[in-house]
């Protein structure tokens, strides 16, 4: 009993799986003209759809189609009484119309699956092709196309037309010969398979005509000639494209287009004016690159220069390309940007700006850092000549005096330099600029820079800053424990003095980069730090006391 369940089960199943699928609305269509080729019906079927074809002829075979592989597709009459045939794509099949009330006309239904499953997101292109006349007709070839064209070869491909192509004939004359000529051609293959070709035996920097055509058989021998015109490259080029990039005051990037065949390159530097033809000696030489580009460095500030290159073909030499001109910068100010910011220590308890310390500096062959110019009290200048400063708050109070030379714009920032935080600017008529912040953190990090308003010369531009408060130095005691123990004085000349109510267990100092740079065990209630020998700037000291580690900041003038 079980097997005659399951044999039905399958018979039925066998019959669903491929029934026929007459559902749809109705989309485009086209006449045929019954040439032998694939005629396009429409360019975006949806399943679910159905076309109607015309100028069947009855008693010839057809094939129809989709591009989506998958697609099952059913031929009916127009009027659908009728159903010719079915099947997953292509479907090849003898059609009579008699039966047809509209005759010489078919519908072509298309679903994705032999369940007559349909989707509404999907295009397909549909076609069909009169294969009784497709046998009989020999047919150019489509899309055919030269590509990869070389000193002594190219490639050529193309789309096969009908079905009753056997093979193909391929020739290549130099330009205005043919066979019709009488001429030989320098290439040719009368027994091609396949739908690509490399031509080969040519020579470089000649002009070509390929002729391509296809073999059938039988009393229709030959297609008409299809034809294409080209020319092979060099076969050993120069390069194109020098060009020189990232000009700064000691090196050039020189970059180029290698040339067919170029396997390396000679790269060469001259003063302005000189050459190797005239006998000169280059300040960069370099015959071994294998790179589109090459780094030049050493080289002088403010100077004029001559780039030179020359592609190698297996150690043949191309013509020499150049010069390209060029004249390297003038070395910018060291504190050009904020991570090289230069470090002023703030001053305190100073009466007046007239009593505060100056440090000069100059903008002069500044480059931009990169900052956005900031809007200043509605105006936004043009920061391509910033230089930048940097220091430890030492009260909340803090004066920043510029004493310019030029139409200058000041900024204050907190944070650091890969995420700066705006505090305030100072943007006033006249060539003094001040900024007078409040609230700063005591020994926080502040980054100022100054830059011209405008986009005039920077040669001769200096100036003077200081920066200072009234304030008493509030970092010279410990707020967070006040009774453990002061330090003093800060900034430090020569020595820290550590005083303390309980015993000094150890200290140690490091510098901005986190290295140790001292280390001591007084165990006394006060102690004297030696910093004469280090270098000026910012030091963070853990101090041990009765097991507990304090770390402050000091600065060594």
């Amino acid at each position: 009993m079980k097997k005659i369940t399951l044999s039905l089960m399958a018979l039925c199943l066998g019959s669903v799986a491929w029934a026929q699928c007459t559902s749809g609305i109705p989309y485009e269509g086209a006449a045929l003209e019954n040439n032998g080729t694939i005629e396009q019906q429409s360019i975006c079927n949806f399943s679910g759809e159905y076309s109607e074809t015309t100028g069947i002829i009855d008693g010839d075979t057809y094939t129809f189609f989709s591009d989506i592989e998958t697609d099952f597709l059913t031929i009916t009459s127009s009027d659908g009484s009728v159903i010719y045939g079915y099947g997953i794509t292509p479907v090849t099949l003898t059609i009579n119309t008699i039966p047809d009330v509209n005759d010489q006309a078919v519908n072509v239904y298309y679903h994705i699956n032999e369940y007559c499953s349909t989707d509404i997101y999907t295009c397909r292109r549909t076609s069909v092709r009169n294969d009784t006349v497709a046998e009989g007709a020999c047919l150019s070839p489509l899309e055919v196309e030269l590509s990869n064209i070389e000193d002594v070869s190219a490639e050529l491909s193309w789309e096969p037309n009908g079905i009753s192509v056997i093979n193909y004939t391929v020739e290549v004359y130099l330009v205005g010969e043919s066979a019709s000529n009488s001429n030989t051609p320098v290439f040719a293959n009368a027994n091609v398979e396949g739908e690509s070709l490399l031509l080969t035996g040519l020579s470089a920097l000649t002009e070509y005509d390929v002729y391509i055509n296809a073999n059938c058989g039988g009393a229709t021998t030959m297609s008409g000639l299809t034809s294409l015109n080209f020319t092979t490259t060099a076969s050993c080029e120069s390069t194109s494209n020098l060009a020189l990039e990232n000009v700064m005051s000691n090196s050039v990037v020189v970059s180029y287009t290698p040339g067919t065949g170029n396997s390396t390159f000679l790269v060469e530097i001259y003063l302005e004016g000189e050459s190797a033809a005239l006998g000169n000696t280059p300040v960069y030489s370099n015959a071994s690159v294998t790179e589109t580009s090459e780094y030049v460095a050493n080289l002088v500030e403010e100077t004029a220069y001559d780039a030179f290159v020359t592609g190698f073909c297996d150690g043949v030499a191309t013509d020499l390309v150049g010069p390209e001109s060029f004249t390297t910068l003038i070395t910018p100010p060291t504190n050009n940007d904020c991570y090289n910011a230069e470090i002023i220590v703030q001053e305190t308890e100073i009466s007046d700006e007239d009593a505060a310390t100056p440090t000069l500096s100059t903008i002069e062959n500044a480059l931009p850092s990169g900052v956005p110019a900031e809007v200043c009290q509605g105006f936004e200048g043009d920061a391509n000549d910033d230089v930048w400063f940097s220091f430890v708050a030492l009260t909340e109070n803090v004066t920043i005096n510029y004493d310019l030379t030029f139409d200058g714009v000041a900024v204050l920032y907190t944070g650091t330099c890969d995420n700066l935080t705006y505090v305030t600017c100072a943007d006033d008529y006249g060539n003094s600029e001040t900024i007078n912040a409040t609230d700063l953190t005591v020994g926080e990090t502040y980054y100022t820079r100054v830059y011209q308003y405008n986009t005039a010369s920077t040669v001769g531009k200096t100036f003077e800053i200081k920066i200072w408060s009234s304030d008493e130095n509030l970092s010279t005691t410990d707020f967070e424990n006040e009774t453990a123990f002061t330090y003093y004085p800060n900034p430090v000349a020569q020595s820290l003095t550590l005083d303390a109510k309980h015993t000094i267990e150890q200290v140690v100092m490091y510098n901005m980069l986190g290295q140790e740079v001292l280390s001591r065990t007084p165990q006394t209630l006060m102690s004297r730090i030696d910093m004469d020998q280090l270098p000026s700037g910012t030091y963070f000291v853990k101090v041990t006391i009765a097991n507990t580690t304090e770390t402050i900041r000091v600065i060594k003038k």
